[in-house]
């Protein structure tokens, strides 16, 4: 497994990282869409929120050589799936890239493309409660719906959680609930107050009721 670690030019990672989420979205918007598309449709997401977050789709899978993403020579191929292409853009720089793969109903759907930086995505500004949802596209679609009076953090490992908790804390006493993965099969984390949930649509209701 390729790490941000194993990288030998962390600035050339960037430019072809930038470039193939570019791309990804001219993918998205261009020929043959419909099926994505109507994807985003009925799982709740509106156009404007999948253009302002530079999300994109990777059609078909991809190989692209480790080398000319700033990675030693002989590490081999990296590999980049089909799904959803999720960009995640810190303080103006792209930190971390993954692929989402739509079309697997259970199992672990997300790809961290190798050399994205380690850390937790966090969307919204308001810091007095706090949804740490382990899916990213509910994560995503829950930072849609309520922009301005919650605080979305997606961990990048669930078993890691230190980091959430000092981003909960940094700002502040914060009220707070963790959301598993209805994805994966996981135990519900000790260090959080847990909600589950079986669909989008019960997790929305549940933010809903918290934040009114």
């Amino acid at each position: 497994m390729k790490t941000r670690e194993d990288m030998t030019d962390n600035v050339l990672w960037r430019d072809k990282a930038v470039a193939f989420s570019a791309r990804s979205r001219q993918e998205l918007w261009g020929k043959h869409n419909e099926d994505i598309l109507a994807w985003f449709f009925l799982n709740g997401f509106k156009n404007r929120f999948i253009k302002d977050k530079l999300l994109g789709w990777n059609r078909r899978p991809k190989e692209r050589p480790s080398e000319a993403w700033g990675f030693p020579e002989g590490t081999g191929p990296l590999f980049f799936p089909p799904g959803i292409v999720i960009p995640f853009v810190e303080e103006k720089h792209l930190r971390k890239l993954m692929i989402f793969d739509h079309s697997r109903p259970g199992g672990s759907p997300c790809h961290v493309v190798p050399g994205s930086a380690g850390i937790p995505m966090v969307f919204g500004q308001d810091t007095r409660r706090t949804a740490v949802v382990e899916n990213i596209v509910h994560g995503l679609l829950l930072h849609q719906e309520f922009p301005e009076n919650l605080r979305v953090v997606v961990p990048d490992d669930p078993t890691q959680v230190s980091t959430v908790s000092e981003i909960i804390l940094e700002d502040g006493p914060s009220e707070f609930l963790y959301f598993p993965d209805p994805l994966n099969e996981r135990s519900s984390h000790p260090s959080f107050e847990t909600r589950t949930y079986e669909r989008p649509e019960e997790l929305l209701d549940m933010i809903r009721s918290w934040v009114s």
